[in-house]
Formats: C-alpha cells, structure tokens, sequence
C-alpha cells in the first residue's frame, strides 16, 4: 500500500492511501497532526501501518516548515518500517 504526505498547504494536511485522499485542517502544530491523521485513515480502510510498501511526500513549492514536516514524518516512517528509499 501507498502512503503520500503533503504537508505544504499552509491550512491543511493531505494524505493518500492507494489513491483515497485524507485531509485535516492544522494552520499551525502540523507535526502534531499528521500521524493522527496517517493513523485515522488507516483504521478507516482496516489497515495497519505495517501494510505500508511505499511512501512519498510533496516536496514543494510551500511552506518551508511543513515540507520539512513531511519529509521527516516520511523518512521516519520508512526507517520504521525498514523500507527501501529509491
């Protein structure tokens, strides 16, 4: 299963699971944010993040914070889940 973040809305955060968007609103505290966000939807599909295969993030033009965000989230996540970074 895809996982891709974007997180360089400045109102929102944005994330797919094989193709199905998700979204939650998060002007500031976006770190806080987005692995509830990443975790709700995945229980909403009856999914767990262990059937993550692959994960992408935006990475930009946007905010410098958020992008910064997503991509650590992203690569944590990876490390994590001991998955390839091609």
């Amino acid at each position: 299963m895809k996982l891709y973040i974007d997180t360089t809305d400045s109102e929102k955060i944005f994330i797919e699971l094989d193709g199905e968007r998700f979204s939650s609103r998060s002007k500031v505290k976006k770190a806080q944010a987005l692995l509830p966000l990443i975790d709700k939807a995945l229980k909403s599909k009856n999914k767990d993040i262990h059937e993550v295969t692959e994960i992408s993030y935006n990475l930009g033009p946007g905010s410098a914070t958020g992008i910064r965000v997503g991509a650590a989230v992203a690569q944590a996540l990876e490390f994590a889940l001991e998955l390839d970074r091609s």
